[in-house]
């Protein structure tokens, strides 16, 4: 499985622009898929529903607001070792399973350094990869998203106390 890679990225969907011949020989020789939606449109809810084949509110891994990814490598929480992910079902089967590139599903639970949400701890032989992505703006000086949450909670928490102050006898 390949994520964040678009139908028309690779050579075995149509694409003569960019070389993919091990992707394309593995479309040959397995099954394509030319059908799928992605969950959600951010990555931490997106791999969840990717990873569990379920959707991400299931597992616990969405949130209401903005900001709806884990950012923080310190924070606590992610994928629950309950879950059931495809490579997990794979080793059950026999298979080495890896993961390259970016996690974003957890890494602790109770303290920081325990990775009870590594990959490897659901169902993944070998992982390389960050964690976390590195976390920036898109326009530098536009502000930042979190940033932005957090403002708009303290302002419509002062409108609430304003109001309730208002109306007090």
């Amino acid at each position: 499985m390949a994520d964040d890679l678009g139908i028309g990225d690779v050579g075995c969907y149509g694409n003569d622009t960019i070389r993919t011949p091990n992707i394309d020989r593995l479309a040959a020789e397995g099954v394509k898929l030319t059908q799928h939606i992605a969950a959600a449109s951010l990555c931490t809810p997106s791999r969840a529903a990717f990873m569990t084949g379920r959707y991400a509110v299931r597992s616990g891994m969405s949130a209401p607001g903005r900001v709806q990814v884990l950012l923080f490598l310190g924070g606590s929480g992610g994928l629950q070792l309950s879950e059931t992910t495809f490579a997990r079902r794979l080793q059950q089967q026999g298979y080495t399973t890896g993961l390259v590139g970016k996690w974003h599903l957890g890494v602790n639970c109770e303290r920081r350094g325990d990775h009870c949400h590594h990959p490897n701890q659901h169902g993944f032989s070998y992982y390389y990869g960050l964690p976390f992505m590195f976390f920036n703006d898109c326009v530098p000086g536009n502000g930042s998203v979190i940033l932005a949450d957090l403002q708009l909670t303290l302002r419509h928490l002062s409108l609430l106390l304003g109001l309730g102050l208002f109306t007090l006898d």
